[in-house]
């Protein structure tokens, strides 16, 4: 490697930064599907749906911003997180996918 390439790279600070945004962002789309689920469904008519699928996803909200705070805690100390990145990233697309379906769903 280079000195130009290596000189190049991005500090690790900013990429733990931009991480822990990124996490914060897919914890803020959750929530804010979760009020349109909920607000679907009561002016659908169907208040109950709404209530459960928009509290499904508020929850998983919650739950993904604490895994984020966690993640990015745990690199910057150096100590292993609750999950491997791999995994994360694939329950974090898998209940983005969910929150499509269960809005979807609500909305038709």
């Amino acid at each position: 490697m280079s000195a130009d390439a290596s000189s190049a790279r991005v500090p690790e600070g900013r990429a733990l930064e931009r991480t822990a945004l990124a996490w914060n962002r897919s914890a803020l789309s959750l929530a804010a599907t979760g009020g349109l689920v909920t607000k679907a469904g009561a002016d659908q008519g169907s208040l109950t749906s709404g209530l459960v699928g928009g509290g499904v996803l508020l929850f998983l909200a919650v739950a993904v911003w604490i895994y984020g705070r966690a993640a990015y805690r745990d690199r910057r100390t150096r100590s292993s997180t609750l999950f491997s990145p791999r995994v994360a990233h694939s329950g974090l697309t898998a209940v983005s996918v969910a929150a499509g379906v269960v809005a979807l769903v609500i909305v038709l």
